[in-house]
């Protein structure tokens, strides 16, 4: 007795989608294939899983946020850097040197010492020796080194609080 015979699979070729959907798939003469066709025939290009697409839009939104973000920072600290910090933590952007100078001469010099007016010989004297620097030919203020008090730090340099300070009305 001869075996049942089995019908061979169909030769390769576009057929009624086995899934339903209203288009043409291949069938190479082994397997579905990706590839689909509209019902008239013509051969549409081959859709692809596009299983990279959602986390590739998500990185990319990440990526625009943070920009966005570090964008927005780096506006924010340049129009009103940070330029000098006491020993106790307080920062002093540059539009508040002016109402901080008076106490940070203090601090720094354990005296009281007269700012002169912006841009002034003795408000070169005494911003250049707050910031450690000589601002032309005069010697800084010559104080002892035990009448120096709170260290200050400058986050931007000593450049940029010299501006500030030179500047403050």
């Amino acid at each position: 007795m001869d075996a049942p015979h089995q019908p061979s699979p169909p030769a390769p070729g576009f057929y009624p989608d086995p899934g339903g959907q209203p288009f043409l798939r291949e069938w190479d003469g082994q397997r579905w294939t990706e590839r689909t066709a509209a019902q008239g025939g013509t051969s549409a290009p081959p859709v692809r899983a596009r299983k990279w697409l959602l986390p590739a839009g998500i990185a990319l939104g990440v990526l625009v946020l943070v920009a966005v973000a570090v964008g927005v920072v780096v506006v924010m600290r340049g129009t009103d850097p940070v330029v000098v910090v006491r020993s106790s933590g307080q920062e002093i952007r540059r539009s508040e040197v002016a109402e901080h100078l008076a106490s940070i001469s203090k601090a720094h010099f354990n005296l009281e010492r007269d700012a002169g007016a912006p841009q002034s010989r003795e408000r070169k004297k005494l911003c250049g020796h707050i910031a450690g620097w000589i601002v032309d030919e005069d010697r800084p203020l010559a104080l002892p080194l035990e009448s120096m008090g709170e260290p200050l730090r400058f986050p931007e340099g000593p450049k940029s609080f010299l501006e500030a300070c030179l500047a403050a009305e």
